[in-house]
């Protein structure tokens, strides 16, 4: 009788430790995943190449310019969960741009933006993510068309939207591509595109 109660006891216990055992790791996972889920929200910063595009368009649809760059961008954003953040972004081109037949010398562009970014995570390394906001673009250069010299200058503020996605490398540390549409609208009789498609690294603090 007495060796089944201690039996008995024996097996209470390690019934006991095991449930215990197995309420621990349930917590420390509920725990490691609230911590990876804390981890992605925050203050982030980021640096880009980008390929900025500038297409004008006389009335008519007739074709003036299709000017594309190279360029870098700089973003700081503050991501308040895994899914909304608000980012700023500033970006400037470098060397002259392809401009087809055309001979352009000395131009550039200059674009900055505020923007809602809604994101929705695809998985646990990946998702992807809308840009919606106000950018300012500011387009200057100088050109020769058969002898002809002259020059162009665009400075406009306008609703700003793109689409993108990003792969979480660490914790730290993600890499993201995406498409952005800085100006979209006419002046001083054309209308003009700027657009960019940009490929960078970001930084969660």
């Amino acid at each position: 009788m007495k060796k089944t109660v201690l039996s008995l006891v024996a097996l209470i216990s390690l019934s006991s430790f095991g449930y215990a055992e197995s309420i621990m790791a349930s917590v420390e996972q509920e725990e490691a995943e609230k911590a990876k889920d804390n981890k992605d929200e925050g203050l982030y910063v980021g640096i880009s190449y980008t390929r900025p595009s500038h297409d004008a368009d006389a009335s008519g649809g007739r074709t003036v310019a299709e000017m594309d760059y190279n360029g870098a961008t700089l973003q700081v954003g503050y991501k308040f969960n895994p899914y909304i953040s608000l980012e700023g972004r500033y970006g400037m081109s470098f060397g002259d741009p392809d401009a087809g037949s055309f001979v352009v010398n000395d131009a550039e562009i200059t674009v900055w933006g505020i923007y809602a970014k809604p994101t929705y995570p695809l998985g646990p390394e990946f998702d992807v993510y809308a840009l919606l906001g106000y950018a300012g673009t500011e387009v200057t250069g100088s050109f020769d068309i058969g002898g002809t010299p002259g020059s162009f200058s665009l400075d406009e503020g306008a609703f700003s939207w793109g689409v993108g996605g990003r792969y979480i490398l660490t914790e730290e540390f993600s890499v993201y591509a995406d498409y952005l549409v800085y100006y979209d609208d006419s002046s001083l009789l054309y209308d003009h595109v700027i657009d960019s498609i940009n490929f960078g690294i970001s930084y969660q603090f």
